[in-house]
């Protein structure tokens, strides 16, 4: 073979062989364009080589706004950190979140690529839409924050549910009766129960605070007739260490501390000695008390609910009740009717009464 040939032969093949090249380019160049993903290539000096159509349709900058510039001066202008100048600082891999004026986001990996001699020669940045990830998020947070919502307003009502169980009733009285319990529950005012012994005042209390916003809270009940007046005072205020003989040497809380944020029912509320009675008066007007023995006014937070089988009102107007706190207790008053006004809830108390002592 003479060297004319030779030369052809050669010719033939390295055409054979760019055309191989130009074909793995134009692949690469279709794969590089069409990937989801944003690419930005980097000198080590942080300008802009290269981008894709995703890096374009991700970021809204047209080629000619990067190519050839240092992303130093983009930061600058978009005032957002550049993952490529943090690679070309650290010489190491970073991520980063970036967020658009328009308020679109995309996460941002920046990749350094080094030469044969280890030295930085370009930074890969890919770039990741994630505005769609952020919708979605949001979504699901509030979708959890309206779910828990969801389940705390379905125990509510389970509980509500609940109480109403222990309720046996059938009267129209006393449909009347719960349903004006239903409304002033979500009130803070005061309560004032009447009714005659035995005809339910405490179930009606319970039910008051179980569907109030205090539901929660410490519920403490106390009878007025029941503890001896010389120590009902610490009973409802606490006392300081030392405060008299007997006293705890570490004091003592009261009633109205330790249910501070929740309620308190005062049963037999008219059998309250009347040098209690302005003492009560002065957390209902002012929300505060004192421990016996103490000098520091101690803030209360509580719901009263009383109760009484007397007739506050006339035991008010003959002197045997203060009427000052007759008024603060009977904000709101309400009457349980006794069992002889209501005798169509009989036979359901009866099945209740008997299956509980069978």
């Amino acid at each position: 073979m003479n060297s004319a040939e030779s030369l052809k032969e050669k010719i033939t093949e390295l055409e054979g062989i760019l055309e191989n090249k130009i074909s793995e380019i134009e692949l690469l160049e279709a794969a590089f364009n069409l990937a989801e993903v944003g690419f930005t290539l980097s000198n080590a000096e942080g300008v802009v080589l290269r981008v894709n159509e995703a890096q374009v349709r991700i970021t809204g900058h047209e080629p000619e706004k990067t190519l050839g510039r240092s992303m130093a001066e983009i930061e600058k202008e978009n005032r957002n950190q550049s993952a490529t100048m943090q690679v070309v600082a650290t010489g190491k891999p970073v991520t980063i979140e970036q967020t658009l004026p328009s308020g679109k986001s995309y996460l941002v990996y920046g990749q350094p690529w080094f030469d044969s001699d280890h030295r930085l020669k370009y930074v890969v940045c890919c770039l990741i839409d994630n505005t769609h990830h952020n919708y979605t998020r949001q979504a699901l947070e509030a979708a959890e924050r309206n779910n828990t919502q969801l389940e705390a307003s379905i125990r509510k009502l389970q509980e509500i549910m609940d109480i109403r169980t222990h309720l046996i009733y059938r009267s129209e009285k006393m449909q009347t009766l719960v349903g004006v319990c239903d409304k002033i529950a979500s009130y803070n005012s005061t309560v004032l129960i009447e009714g005659s012994t035995g005809a339910g005042k405490e179930v009606l209390a319970d039910y008051i605070y179980h569907k109030s916003a205090r539901a929660h809270m410490p519920f403490i009940k106390i009878n007025c007739a029941a503890i001896p007046e010389n120590l009902l005072e610490s009973e409802f205020f606490g006392y300081e260490a030392g405060a008299f003989t007997s006293a705890s040497s570490r004091g003592k809380e009261g009633i109205f501390e330790t249910a501070n944020g929740g309620t308190v029912l005062l049963d037999e509320i008219g059998d309250l000695p009347f040098s209690l009675q302005s003492k009560l008066l002065r957390v209902l007007q002012q929300g505060e008390f004192y421990h016996v023995g103490g000098v520091r006014p101690i803030q209360a937070d509580v719901r009263i609910i009383a109760a009484t089988n007397q007739g506050l009102e006339d035991m008010a107007a003959k002197g045997k009740f203060r009427k000052d706190l007759y008024y603060r207790l009977s904000v709101i008053k309400i009457k349980v009717p006794a069992l002889s006004e209501r005798r169509d809830d009989i036979p359901l108390l009866i099945k209740h009464f008997i299956k509980i002592f069978n």
